[in-house]
This record gives C-alpha cells, sequence and structure tokens, in this order.
C-alpha cells in the first residue's frame, strides 16, 4: 500500500516545525513536491518504496526555495511524519 500526501499536509507541516519562518515564498514547490513523490510513468510508480518517495519529497523541498528560511528543517520534518505514517499505516 502506498501512503501520499497532499500540498495542504506539507503545508501543517510547515506552519508546526518552521515556526520561526515567518511564511511561504512560492507555493508551486510544495505541490510540485507531491506530484514528483506521486509521479507514474505507465501505470508504474516512478519511486518504487516508501524510502524512495520520502527521498523525491526531501529533495524538492530541501532544494527549492520556498519558504523564507526554514527549507531543510521542513523538509526533514515531512521526512519524518511521512515514514512514520507509513508505519502507521502498515501496523509495524
Amino acid at each position: 500500500m502506498i501512503l501520499h500526501i497532499g500540498a495542504s499536509w506539507i503545508l501543517e507541516v510547515a506552519e508546526r516545525a518552521g515556526r520561526r519562518d515567518p511564511g511561504v515564498d512560492d507555493y508551486g514547490v510544495p505541490i510540485a513536491a507531491v506530484a514528483r513523490h506521486r509521479g507514474e510513468t505507465l501505470e508504474h510508480p516512478v519511486y518504487d518504496g516508501a524510502y524512495a518517495r520520502t527521498a523525491a519529497l526531501v529533495h524538492t523541498l530541501g532544494h527549492c526555495r520556498w519558504l523564507e528560511r526554514s527549507d531543510l528543517t521542513v523538509a526533514c520534518a515531512v521526512a519524518v511524519m511521512y515514514l512514520e505514517g507509513v508505519v502507521t499505516l502498515l501496523g509495524a
């Protein structure tokens, strides 16, 4: 089973993890991160497995400037929370 997240979820994590960050400069980055992590080609996932999908999220959120100060902090928080969600979903 694949756990997919949305841009609104990323923005919620950003609000919690980036408490000292005044705001979002580019809403396109979380939207792009979601599209990348959900990516499919010929009905097959581009990223196979939770770790690969998490890496795609972190890469996009951490390397593209979209917050005023806390891009990497939020990217790491998204990774941790996504993987925790995967573990919960699988009941491990």
